[in-house]
């Protein structure tokens, strides 16, 4: 699918989601369900876990939508840095990127639910995702126990430039394989464990990733911190010499921990705000950023 395909596929995906969500052009039977403005606000988590810059967190939280709900949410984040780690150390080097994303999570059933995100970073259509989740939970005394699972494919949205410091990315085609276990030992508290593994079309590597979550939802406020690890099956490395040199920035393979955190305000049932941040501690083949990001939800 060429670019211009891969934006069209998007905009129809969430004009029609949009509809759907409206009643318009529906001629299929539709439960109607009241949701709770607390149940509506624990399923914008998701978004708020990928809010941080356009290659947080990840599109998967650990709550499913019902069928015929439709969320989005527009983003903005801004990365400096000041370090570039090499795989021998670090490097001073300087990097200031912005970015704007959008995201929508629709209901297709109440056990199926599709994410979908656009990011756009220093203007430039980076690389997009596709998800589909689905998940059950189960209530085990006070505990609840949720597990989810997700099949995505992320794919570049431009021709970006990825031969240069101020590259973007990779221009990343991947698909992209999901796990999750959540657990809410008492109402309003949870903790998560999240791992996945994304196989990238050559020349970019492929990768493995986990992370752990715990946050709190009370009245209109919803809060979490999480900490994160990806790496790279191998690849080449920035500076490398001889058989380490790599021919393209895109055979670099990419390690990280980083670690971060939200805190959202439900200012209306159906609009909220929120403030995040991120910082990678250490890793291989990038930049030791530090991110901070608004947003609203709707």
């Amino acid at each position: 699918m060429n670019n211009e395909g891969r934006w069209t596929f998007i905009f129809v995906a969430l004009q029609t989601a949009n509809q759907l969500l409206h009643g318009e052009h529906l001629n299929l039977e539709q439960e109607t369900t009241t949701i709770p403005s607390m149940k509506h606000f624990l399923l914008l988590s998701g978004f708020l876990m990928i809010a941080v810059g356009a290659s947080a967190q990840g599109a998967i939280d650990g709550f499913l939508k019902s069928q015929g709900e439709l969320d989005m949410a527009l983003g903005y984040s801004r990365d400096k840095a000041s370090t570039y780690l090499l795989a021998t150390g670090p490097l001073a080097s300087n990097r200031d990127a912005k970015s704007i994303s959008l995201f929508a999570n629709y209901g297709l059933h109440k056990y199926l639910n599709v994410i979908v995100n656009a990011p756009l970073v220093n203007w430039t259509p980076q690389d997009g995702s596709l998800y589909l989740k689905s998940g059950l939970s189960k209530q085990l005394g006070s505990w609840k126990l949720t597990g989810i699972a997700a099949l995505g494919y992320t794919f570049p949205l431009s021709d970006y430039q990825t031969e240069s410091g101020s590259a973007i990315g990779q221009q990343t085609e991947a698909v992209n394989i999901r796990g999750l276990i959540q657990v809410e030992p008492i109402p309003g508290w949870f903790g998560q464990f999240r791992m996945g593994y994304d196989a990238a079309k050559e020349p970019v590597i492929s990768s493995s990733i986990w992370s752990v979550k715990a946050g709190f939802f009370k009245g209109k406020w919803y809060g979490d911190l999480w900490y994160e690890e990806r790496e790279a099956e191998g690849g080449k490395n920035y500076r490398g010499t001889g058989a380490d040199k790599p021919s393209s920035f895109r055979e670099l393979g990419v390690d990280l921990q980083r670690a971060g955190g939200v805190i959202y305000y439900q200012w209306k049932p159906q609009w909220g705000g929120f403030v995040s941040g991120a910082y990678v501690l250490d890793g291989r083949n990038t930049y030791q950023n530090r991110t901070v990001g608004v947003g609203v939800v709707w």
